[in-house]
């Protein structure tokens, strides 16, 4: 996807490590450090123009190559969609530093002091009674070097269909980013911190992306779709306040808050109403002229 060498990358870049399904497909990837693009690109006369770039998610420490994206854009080819699966950076799966103090929670009126304790994982429940800009600022620290890394091969993602996009009769108006979980982190967080607007994609599309977070949105930030579950623990919030500050700029937003299931959905078939989505985005992406 990059011309020469990749930048940024330091030390062993040869960790990479697939988990397969009986039939011999992948369909987890760890220890990415070379990024590729993989085209899945509809007939010329079915194609739509459209293109959509591919986040799998996956905590930033794998990818969920398969129910987050090759099966995702075997669907949108299909619909006349081309469709890129990214595979971009990940943590290298080194040991992390010992448990990292981050802000304590403040007991609430009434409350007597909390003993202190190590948070390392999600938000907790409680949201309310933590120091939550300490708490968020700590935890993007964290993944920053990494994330960083991932927005360079999100933003050459585009570049690099741009580049292919008569050949693969694609519109480069129409250029969007399709991120799953922390893929969809990731889109986000390019998307915030651009700085050339000719990497800046035309949509935005997450699936159950971010958790809560700190959020800065650009003057020039692309129309938004957002989809999660409603009992999805602080993602579902994340995405709530991700669509409102969309709003709050005047930028088109939409969002789909499912009722029922837990967790993520991928391109699995749960006999719920999240089952739908695809369709949902895809004439989103129509009615918004994409």
């Amino acid at each position: 996807m990059y011309d020469g060498p990749v930048p940024g990358n330091k030390g062993n870049v040869n960790l990479e490590s697939a988990m397969t399904s009986p039939q011999g497909d992948t369909v987890i990837l760890r220890g990415v450090s070379v990024p590729t693009i993989t085209a899945y690109l509809p007939p010329k006369e079915k194609a739509t123009g459209a293109a959509v770039i591919i986040l799998p998610g996956g905590g930033l420490q794998l990818l969920s190559w398969a129910s987050e994206g090759g099966v995702v854009a075997e669907w949108f080819r299909d619909h006349g969609v081309a469709a890129f699966v990214l595979k971009y950076r990940l943590h290298d799966g080194s040991p992390a530093p010992e448990q990292q103090q981050r802000p304590q929670p403040r007991p609430q009126a009434g409350q007597s002091q909390q003993a202190p304790r190590t948070v390392t994982g999600p938000i907790p429940a409680g949201l309310e009674v933590y120091q939550v800009e300490e708490y968020l600022q700590s935890l993007q620290a964290e993944h920053a070097p990494i994330m960083a890394l991932e927005q360079l091969d999100a933003e050459q993602a585009i570049r690099y269909v741009k580049s292919h996009a008569a050949q693969w009769n694609i519109n480069p108006a129409k250029i969007g980013y399709l991120g799953f979980s922390a893929g969809g982190c990731i889109a986000i967080y390019a998307v915030m911190r651009n700085a050339d607007p000719s990497v800046m994609p035309a949509y935005l599309a997450t699936m159950y992306g971010p958790p809560v977070t700190v959020m800065s949105v650009p003057e020039h930030a692309p129309k938004l779709f957002v989809a999660t579950r409603a009992d999805h623990q602080n993602v579902a919030p994340g995405c709530l306040s991700l669509y409102l500050e969309w709003q709050k700029h005047g930028i088109p937003a939409e969002i789909h808050i499912y009722g029922n299931g837990k967790g993520g959905f991928g391109s699995a078939v749960n006999n719920t109403t999240s089952d739908d989505w695809k369709e949902s985005l895809l004439h989103w992406m129509k009615v918004e002229g994409f």
